[in-house]
């Protein structure tokens, strides 16, 4: 049902407010309700408490209510619980910040109401309508309270055009902290973090710029002369201008979807059009949550400090051997058994935001969903648990750049170096302090100089049997040629490594609800189509991390596997033009022969190191820590049922833990259960539940 104002001719919305100039309606077209007399709208959808209750309400003679609640999911299920059926028809409610609305077009309802035990609104606001139209409005917004921000540095010194980038951090900012709710930890640590980074970056600059005084501890280098050198000043200053524009561009993002269309409702207009009204508040707060919960649980285990110091000193993985390896014993060296008492670091949480040019992508500072998943985020094809996957290559970022950090040299040369060390041990030759991270990187630097020969996730070439019988040396090649290697199969390392986590962190294991969640999702997606192997492959190499065997029981296992599960999910997956191609290809056996199978194998050195070494139950316990998990082992199953004890309907009760909450609600959706003609009420019903506490 939509909920929209429309302005007088004449009248514009950056006029004062007038009564009688402004009318509302509601109606429940299935499109936006646009016609040829509108002339300053504002509109937002809203949502029935009770569901199926669509009896449009006449606005005539009415009074609206916009409520902001701490915890609007709970509240609803409270009035649900003990309202009236009369009072609960007049409830809806709605993704943005005022997100519960009372429409009274009688005083028993109103009273009625406001005698119900229920805690009392952070916000309110009153609209009396008179003949359609509203004849005032009463707004009480929250008191947002007060914090200490630390003062940005100095930076008036600095050339102009980096003056101008920092002044909009500066504004930006201060406008942040007026709306900002202060009681709100997450919003308030997240921009003390913010100004904390600018304030590290003006240093920077401010040091580049003059070569004065001490060199900033933040840099990679303490040596002046180095960042003396003009083009390395030069570097330096545009990368951290680079960063300085990321967040400015995010945090502009992040103030207003969070706070457009919160109260006073008329003079915060949210720029996305189809919520002009009410904004997406409640969204982008369920999306924090999100993000806060994974970054909060990843922060259990410092992996900085246990790469960089730790495995620096302790004994290699067992099982390398040549171009081979066993991981039999691997579990032993997991990041788990490692014992660090230094605590992470605070660090910045990502900004989250939702947007359309971007969809889901994360980068240094932020992370973005897609804006299809505000009304649709409880669809198989826009699903939010594609933040999950999203969220995972920060921390796999972190791990990677770990392994191969080292100060003392320039990137190039600390790898010349990796890779000296690497051609000795694998030459057999005698290798004097070799220590796990010197493993870690040669099963990297194998699988790598491997992809050269048996192909990769974007590197496709036919597989020969008789490079299988050479010796490790024949692999070998100059550092150039390494080099180059290596820097094109980052990003499949990392795709690897985020898979599998992905798998086993947010889905616990089962690939018969990973596979066709993550196919559904990436069927929305173009250009999955025109690399399709590449897609199949990073599906068989997730099964394959659940499988202990030998390489070509994996690979045979993986690909029946991948079959079974499509098959069992047919009467949603037949309906996906995409998953006709993906059979085709796996019932092709000696396709998959010739151009599947050698990635696949070489491939699994990075599955086994994922999930043998730098996967955390401790981190997977704290994002299942939650009561109302239920996992039911079935004997005629390798994968125990999985289920979160909630309807899927308002109740007064918490979610503590909003992954497998919405894992669950995912289930359910590939299940053909849950309210799947109203996707949208069902999707602002979720916003709201990952929201309670």
């Amino acid at each position: 049902m939509w909920l929209k104002i429309n302005y007088n001719k004449g009248l514009f919305e950056h006029e004062l407010f007038q009564a009688g100039t402004i009318s509302v309606e509601l109606t429940d077209s299935p499109a936006a309700p646009i016609t040829t007399g509108d002339a300053s709208i504002r509109l937002s959808k809203i949502f029935p408490l009770v569901e199926g209750n669509y009896l449009v309400p006449k606005l005539e003679s009415a009074t609206i209510y916009f409520f902001e609640f701490v915890n609007a999911f709970r509240i609803l299920g409270r009035i649900k619980q003990i309202a009236s059926p009369e009072l609960s028809a007049s409830v809806y409610c709605s993704c943005g910040t005022p997100s519960v609305i009372l429409i009274a077009t009688c005083s028993k309802i109103e009273e009625e109401f406001f005698k119900l035990e229920i805690d009392k609104p952070r916000a309110t606001e009153k609209w009396l309508l008179e003949y359609n139209k509203i004849s005032s409005i009463d707004a009480k917004p929250f008191d947002s309270g007060s914090s200490k921000f630390p003062v940005l540095v100095n930076y008036s010194e600095l050339p102009l055009i980096i003056r101008t980038i920092i002044d909009e951090f500066a504004i930006t900012s201060k406008i942040l902290e007026s709306k900002m709710d202060h009681t709100d930890e997450y919003s308030v640590g997240n921009l003390n973090s913010l100004i904390k980074i600018v304030n590290i970056f003006i240093r920077e600059l401010n040091f580049l710029a003059t070569l004065e005084g001490d060199v900033p501890e933040t840099f990679y280098t303490r040596d002046k002369n180095r960042l003396a050198e003009p083009l390395e000043n030069q570097i330096l200053r545009q990368q951290i201008v680079d960063r300085l524009i990321q967040i400015n561009s995010s945090i502009s993002y992040v103030s207003t979807q969070t706070y457009s269309g919160s109260i006073p409702i008329l003079e915060r207009r949210s720029l996305i059009r189809r919520s002009s009204l009410l904004g997406i508040g409640s969204a982008i707060k369920a999306l924090n949550r999100i993000v806060d919960y994974i970054e909060e649980s990843f922060a259990l285990v410092n992996y900085l400090e246990i790469i960089t110091n730790i495995m620096h000193t302790s004994l290699p993985l067992p099982g390398m051997s040549g171009m081979l390896h066993s991981r039999a014993e691997w579990y032993k060296k997991n990041i788990d058994t490692f014992t660090c008492r230094i605590e992470t670091e605070e660090n910045i949480k990502k900004l989250a935001y939702f947007s359309s040019r971007q969809a889901y992508r994360e980068s240094e500072y932020s992370i973005t969903a897609s804006l299809n998943s505000v009304p649709t985020g409880l669809s198989l094809e826009w699903t939010l648990m594609t933040i999950t996957h999203e969220m995972l290559h920060s921390n796999v970022r972190l791990i990677l750049t770990a392994l191969f950090y080292e100060e003392e040299n320039s990137e190039v040369e600390n790898y010349q170096r990796f890779y000296s060390l690497y051609e000795q041990k694998i030459l057999g030759r005698p290798v004097s302090e070799y220590t796990m991270i010197n493993s870690v990187r040669e099963a990297i630097f194998t699988y790598c100089l491997r992809s050269l020969v048996f192909g990769s996730l974007t590197s496709k070439r036919e597989y020969k049997p008789s490079y299988e019988t050479k010796g490790a040396d024949v692999f070998l090649v100059k550092f150039d040629d390494f080099y180059a290697s290596f820097e094109s199969e980052y990003r499949n390392l990392n795709e690897i490594f985020v898979h599998v986590l992905d798998l086993h962190y947010f889905y616990g294991g089962r690939t018969a609800k990973y596979i066709p969640i993550i196919w559904c999702s990436w069927s929305a997606v173009p250009h999955v189509n025109a690399d399709i192997r590449q897609y199949i492959l990073r599906s068989l190499l997730a099964i394959a991390s659940k499988i202990d065997q030998e390489p070509f029981e994996r690979w045979n296992f993986a690909i029946q596997e991948f079959k079974d599960i499509i098959h069992q999910h047919w009467d949603i997956m037949k309906n996906i033009p995409l998953i006709a191609r993906v059979l085709a290809e796996l019932k092709d056996t000696e396709n998959l022969k010739k151009y599947y199978w050698g990635p696949f194998k070489n491939s699994l050195i990075i599955v086994d190191l994922a999930i043998d070494i730098f996967y955390s139950k401790k981190i997977r316990g704290n994002l299942w820590n939650d009561e109302n998990i239920t996992v039911e082992e079935n004997d005629d199953k390798s994968e125990g049922e999985f289920s979160y004890d909630s309807p899927m309907d308002f109740i007064d009760a918490a979610v503590n833990c909003p992954i497998p909450y919405l894992f669950d609600r995912m289930i359910r959706v590939l299940n053909n259960k849950g309210n799947l003609e109203d996707v949208e009420r069902s999707t602002a019903l979720t916003f709201l539940a990952i929201n309670s506490k």
